[in-house]
């Protein structure tokens, strides 16, 4: 019978498919994990690298790394440090007059040793004014008024987001500011109407130089009387420090440059300021969206282009010439949780890292990838993607890094622990008693084994297994957790803490002992991740059925791969999964399923370097299905 062939490439440069309204044979992927979409094909991402001797505790979106002009910053949610580069990169903590208060993701305004760090609620501002005048330049923390964010564009300092009114947390909470209002309000005539509600969908920005942008943290620097009355009317009439509204209601989220405009996120809408030189220099609006964004930190990018997750999940790219437009992805989007939603760039290859703190997906230019990183910030430097990341476990595997340790339950009654031991101390703390396993602080440990019932259609009863992580005979026992087993092989990865005592211990908390038998525990350190790609519905433009014969592979960096083929017979059933074929030393799996259409996975279980890669897929296919056929049929075309 005649064979075909169907050669997948496009659906691996595509990356995920951007709508799962998509049909047949559209040129996706269903699903990706931690190999991403170029157009050289799926390729592993670059994962961020900490430059810090230990890396900082992550309470996400805490903490994040910034590099300035003339700074490089950690923001945690507490405490801001000033970092010092080199082998490795050292953090200092700064004093601050005030203290932090609230919980959002830090925005930086950066004018070289002149910065700004927003929050939400708190403000951190740093200026050498007090230098200058003899004194010492302090870093203050503020929350009056409350400013959403800031950015910096062409010489300007932008703020947006503000409480309204002239009370608690508003720009006006000053009584010099309320004098000065007054005196402006009566020298205005009758006809024109004065309001000082700057609130929450206002935009400010500073004179050149950006100065004039600390008047609304210290007022008496705005209301001091010169010869031609308070400096803030001179640089009103000047027309260099301004103030405008959007044209929607909710508040300022994000304020971004882009070319030469700053794009203004908000709840309700998203606008731009742009920079007009005639017949004064000021800024004009246009506004461009009625949909807002999903949280302060759903935006991301450079003065080049700007990507965003709306409050309805949607993914959107923005470029200089400020036109919005759609990407979609909202299937992959809504398994994070959007509005914690933090978006970090890597300006070498122009990648968007997206993570929620437990999930994370990565936009390429090409297209869309699933990554199991969690990334809070990124500084690309010294040739290197340097920043605030950890694994975000959404995809463990049993494999350890270095020499696997082995250990046998040793048949212990159900509540009692067994210390969990090793055949070789390879890369693992030994404790106090011979080669049992000890916990360092911060470490992660996987344990893994294999559970057989001993009499599968008996009364057999499943065991409760716990993994305890701090031991003291006089305390007791704390888990880190407890599962539910199931026949099969089974996985915990956790992280000691710096309380921990004694050694990893293990324990069947239910079941009699005598009914199931544990075997294979393996204990490591967890390195490396299944990676995988699975091509969306496909049935060769015909709806007979095929018989699928072979899946080639060009793949390489990639060991113990397999293929996992899911297939169906009728527009209305449900995709079943066949179980996984090994992939031989030619890059060939033999499958022999026949079927109208077929979801086709690759996966690898290790890597063995960083540059794995899967360059193209050859589906072999024959037709014993006829019955559509009337006459001599042609070649389907190559999917």
């Amino acid at each position: 019978m005649r064979e075909f062939e169907s050669r997948v490439v496009e659906h691996l440069a595509n990356g995920l498919r951007p709508s799962s309204r998509l049909g047949v044979n559209a040129p996706y992927l269903k699903d990706c994990m931690n190999i991403k979409p170029t157009v050289e094909g799926l390729v592993s991402y670059e994962k961020v690298q900490g430059p810090f001797a230990t890396d900082p505790t992550i309470d996400f979106p805490f903490p994040q790394l910034f590099k300035g002009k003339g700074v490089t910053l950690l923001a945690d949610k507490t405490k801001i440090y000033t970092v010092t580069e080199g082998s490795p990169w050292t953090a200092a903590e700064i004093t601050l007059v005030g203290t932090i208060s609230g919980t959002g993701a830090w925005h930086f305004l950066d004018l070289f040793d002149y910065w700004l760090l927003f929050n939400g609620t708190t403000t951190i501002w740093k200026s050498n004014i007090h230098g200058l005048e003899g004194g010492v330049a302090a870093v203050n923390a503020v929350t009056t008024p409350t400013v959403q964010t800031g950015c910096y564009l062409n010489g300007r300092a932008f703020m947006g987001g503000f409480t309204g009114g002239t009370g608690a947390g508003s720009i006006w909470n000053d009584a010099a500011w309320v004098a000065l209002l007054a005196s402006w309000d009566s020298d205005l005539p009758g006809s024109i109407a004065f309001s000082s509600n700057i609130g929450q969908n206002f935009v400010m920005w500073s004179s050149i130089g950006g100065g004039d942008a600390l008047w609304i943290f210290r007022p008496a620097w705005a209301t001091t009387i010169r010869t031609a009355g308070p400096r803030i009317f001179e640089h009103i009439k000047r027309n260099e420090l301004g103030w405008m509204p959007m044209p929607w209601q909710g508040a300022v989220q994000v304020v971004k440059p882009l070319g030469n405009a700053v794009v203004v996120y908000g709840e309700d809408g998203i606008s731009a300021l742009v920079q007009t030189p005639e017949p004064i220099p000021t800024f004009g609006l246009k506004h461009l969206l009625d949909i807002g964004v999903a949280g302060r930190g759903a935006v991301g990018g450079t003065n080049r282009e700007h990507t965003f997750i709306d409050e309805a999940g949607y993914l959107w790219k923005i470029g200089t010439d400020l036109v919005p437009k759609r990407l979609n992805y909202v299937e992959f989007l809504g398994d994070l949780t959007i509005a914690n939603a933090v978006i970090s760039h890597d300006q070498e290859e122009n990648e968007y890292y997206i993570s929620d703190g437990s999930s994370s997906v990565i936009l390429t230019s090409k297209g869309l990838g699933i990554m199991d990183q969690v990334v809070t910030s990124i500084v690309a430097t010294e040739g290197a993607l340097l920043g605030v990341a950890k694994d975000s476990q959404q995809n463990v595997s049993a494999c350890v890094n270095g020499t696997q340790a082995y250990d046998t339950f040793d048949g212990a009654a159900a509540g009692t622990f067994h210390a969990l031991k090793t055949t070789t101390a390879a890369g693992i703390a030994q404790g106090g008693s011979a080669d049992e396993i000890a916990l360092i602080d911060g470490e992660e440990l996987l344990v893994s084994f294999d559970l057989v019932l001993n009499d599968p259609g008996g009364n057999d009863t499943l065991p409760t297994v716990d993994l305890a992580l701090d031991v003291d005979a006089a305390a007791g026992k704390s888990d880190e957790g407890a599962t539910e087993t199931v026949e099969g092989s089974n996985y915990m990865i956790f992280t000691a803490n710096a309380t921990a005592t004694g050694a990893v211990k293990f324990m069947c908390g239910t079941g009699d002992t005598t009914e199931f038998t544990i075997s294979n525990l393996v204990i490591g350190i967890p390195d490396c991740v299944r990676a995988w790609a699975k091509v969306d519905a496909i049935d060769f433009g015909l709806r007979a059925i095929k018989t699928l014969t072979a899946v080639e592979v060009g793949l390489s960096s990639l060991t113990a791969c397999e293929v996992v083929v899911e297939y169906k017979y009728s527009t209305t059933g449900s995709f079943v999964a066949r179980g996984a074929v090994p992939v031989n030393a030619e890059g060939v799996a033999y499958i022999g399923i026949s079927a109208v259409e077929f979801r086709v996975m690759v996966r690898a279980r290790t890597f063995d370097n960083s540059e794995p890669k899967i360059s193209y897929i050859n589906l072999r296919w024959k037709l014993p299905d006829k019955r559509q056929i009337r006459g001599i049929y042609a070649t389907p075309a190559s999917s």
